[in-house]
């Protein structure tokens, strides 16, 4: 996410404001993400931005690169301190989850971010991820608008079964979705078990278990 930091910096109000412009899809993600969540913990997110998710879902650490994204989650209550996901400043075994939320299509090396987030967890604990499914009408729709937007070309999108290889590699398993944001209008959906008809999936992934799950 290096490369990004600037780009962040500078459009912090202009990303943050896209949540109350997108209400009924940002309550839909964070719905997902909180069913995914355990029920208590100590959680970490990377990628915390201007704590969006991590501050009403009771997330107590963030990680964020952004200063300015990271001030707004400091007064949102999230405990935040700046760093980037590949590299995390925390001993190995200290949490009980850590989350990313859309986070993994801006890093710089997502499979290393992943690896990191397995050694910072204590037995037992998860890695949640939720992102924007590429093969979802909305990830092919992001894609053929990446060219007019700031923050779209320089995303990288992933597919369900990219991110379950890249859990897999870190011995992360018994995998699990949850996905939502179907084609239609967002104000009349709910929550649904599996993926590969919401644009928008959560993999939650235990770091102590070798997975089986065949997604992709």
């Amino acid at each position: 996410m290096k490369r990004n930091v600037e780009l962040f910096d500078r459009n912090w109000e202009r990303y943050d404001e896209w949540y109350d412009r997108h209400d009924a899809e940002y309550q839909l993600e964070m719905e997902a993400v909180g069913r995914a969540l355990p029920g208590s913990g100590l959680g970490l997110e990377i990628g915390a931005g201007t704590g969006r998710f991590a501050a009403p879902l009771g997330v107590q650490v963030g990680l964020e690169p952004s200063p300015r994204m990271a001030q707004l989650g400091r007064r949102r209550g999230v405990w935040m301190t700046l760093g980037f996901g590949e590299r995390l400043p925390f001993r190995d075994g200290v949490f009980d989850f850590v989350l990313m939320v859309v986070t993994i299509c801006f890093v710089d090396d997502a499979q290393a971010v992943i690896r990191e987030s397995a050694r910072v967890l204590k037995p037992g604990g998860k890695v949640i991820i939720g992102f924007i499914d590429r093969d979802s009408e909305l990830g092919t729709a992001y894609l053929r608008r990446a060219a007019q937007s700031d923050f779209y070309r320089v995303a990288r999108f992933y597919t369900t079964g990219e991110v379950a290889d890249m859990l897999k590699r870190q011995g992360l398993g018994e995998i699990s979705y949850l996905q939502t944001l179907f084609p239609g209008d967002a104000r009349k959906q709910d929550i649904a078990e599996g993926f590969g008809e919401g644009a928008f999936v959560v993999a939650a992934a235990k770091n102590d278990t070798k997975g089986t799950d065949d997604a992709g």
